[in-house]
């Protein structure tokens, strides 16, 4: 493995370990409040509206930027990473209504002030998620190109990447599985493109048209198709390790005329 090689591998597993310690500081900082308290609220939700809130929003924004960043196996599995990705900072933008005295009658709700929040920043998000999916959009369009004239389905930026030197020094079977993945990637890419840009659509149509039933509904949508998607993944995986097992080490029967079994 190339220098380049190692030091992606090693960012790779340091932003994972960086999820775990941003579900760690969520964590701590509910915990605090929590003792502070002397009680739970029902849901880590509800502590939008608590000196937790600069941690809650921080680490769902940086867990869904984490989220896109990181590949999973190709497929079904990347494309669920990146939805859920997507996901993430609606909801940590869009909080859970709360009966607060701030709301009119006994009916819960989302307070002005945290509405004009809401407005500003998911505009912002719909804009900046527009512009990646038109990056995104191009960079496919380039990679088809880049096919058609004989290129690798991963484009200039991944030959590169990869570099002769890389496949050089692994074997035959290590090369077939990589091109595989890139044929399973160059079929995957659009799939997982044309869900962001629904997604995309249904949330800006959805934002516009529809604002009290967003600001009253967005959070729960969200955080549960989030909390489906890294189920699913997790699913995807153990289905995957199981398939893969080594298969179980069975005693050996006896020989004719012995009494004792052995192992192979």
């Amino acid at each position: 493995m190339t220098e380049l090689g190692a030091a992606a591998c090693r960012t790779y597993r340091y932003l994972r370990l960086g999820v775990v310690a941003l579900v760690l500081l969520l964590g701590c900082s509910v915990a605090l409040q929590a003792g502070a308290d002397g009680r739970m609220l029902a849901s880590i939700s509800a502590y939008f509206y608590t000196p937790v809130h600069g941690v809650f929003v921080g680490s769902l924004l940086a867990i869904g930027v984490a989220l896109i960043a990181i590949r999973g196996r190709e497929g079904t599995e990347n494309g669920l990473t990146n939805i859920a990705g997507m996901l993430a900072p609606v909801v940590a933008f869009v909080p859970t209504p709360a009966h607060l005295a701030s709301c009119a009658g006994p009916r819960a709700c989302v307070p002005a002030v945290a509405q004009d929040g809401v407005r500003n920043n998911i505009t912002a998000v719909l804009v900046v998620t527009a512009l990646v999916l038109v990056g995104a959009t191009f960079a496919l369009v380039r990679d088809r190109r880049a096919q058609t004239r004989g290129a690798s389905p991963g484009g200039a930026v991944a030959a590169a990447g990869v570099g002769a030197a890389d496949r050089a020094d692994v074997g035959t079977a290590a090369q077939e599985r990589a091109e595989a993945a890139r044929r399973i990637a160059a079929r995957a890419f659009p799939v997982v493109l044309a869900a962001g840009v629904v997604l995309w659509l249904v949330a800006a149509a959805w934002f516009s048209l529809d604002w009290s039933g967003f600001v009253d509904t967005a959070h729960y949508v969200s955080a549960g198709c989030l909390f489906a998607s890294m189920i699913a993944i997790a699913v995807i995986n153990a289905r995957r390790a199981w398939e893969h097992r080594d298969p179980p080490i069975l005693p050996r029967a006896p020989m004719p005329g012995s009494t004792s079994w052995s192992l192979p």
